[in-house]
């Protein structure tokens, strides 16, 4: 997956899921930069920002001892060298990542404890 602009380049590494059963989820590295990935699971949506400044990406993650499916919005600024997460779904999911425009993310979610949600993220000037 490349950056609108070209200059950026996601490479999804590894499938941890049957791509036949279920949207893909794995290891991504993203070459050229610093962020700690190693070890952390990724999956879809995945979406750059129009300037490509930001990648905001789902990642699968658990607090407790097994995989309790909750997911969380990471956004990547590739200015600032720094990633936040911005959205966290315990025991849900991430449905769908747009940008409204450069700094504006809208995000759909799903959690089996509340239910379907809507969020909005705005990057600080």
């Amino acid at each position: 997956m490349r950056s609108p602009d070209g200059k950026i380049e996601v490479v999804k590494a590894r499938d941890l899921v049957d791509p036949a059963k279920f949207l893909w989820a794995g290891c991504i590295e993203i070459p050229g930069t610093a962020f700690r990935l190693a070890g952390r699971v990724f999956g879809e949506p995945m979406v750059f920002s129009p300037d490509s400044r930001f990648l905001a990406a789902t990642e699968h993650f658990s607090d407790a001892t097994h995989y309790d499916g909750s997911s969380r919005v990471v956004v990547f600024d590739f200015v600032h060298g720094r990633e936040t997460i911005v959205c966290t779904e315990m025991q849900g999911s991430i449905e769908s990542l747009r940008w409204v425009d450069t700094t504006s993310l809208h995000i759909g979610a799903h959690s089996h404890l509340h239910g379907s949600r809507e969020h909005s993220w705005k990057a600080a000037a």
